[in-house]
């Protein structure tokens, strides 16, 4: 069952965990890009909301909105 496993070359090990990596920070990357417009385009400051005031509603609308951009993200990077 797990014979085929361990035959794998080990180029082809390095190859997809340097792909892994590097999908992951671009994934990271255009999610800080999506918060930094959602942030531009709201008439309040977010970061002064939740960490000064400590609204709970923005922090839950924005934790949500982060969510729905990393899917986005995690389905346009995986096809």
């Amino acid at each position: 069952m797990f014979g085929d496993i361990f035959n794998v070359p080990w180029y082809l090990v390095i190859r997809n965990l340097i792909s892994t990596v590097v999908y992951s920070f671009l994934g990271i990357i255009i999610a800080i890009i999506g918060y930094k417009i959602y942030d531009w385009v709201t008439p309040f400051s977010l970061t002064k909301e939740l960490e000064q005031d400590q609204n709970v509603a923005v922090g839950i609308v924005v934790g949500s909105m982060i969510l729905g951009i990393c899917i986005i993200i995690a389905f346009s990077i995986a096809f």
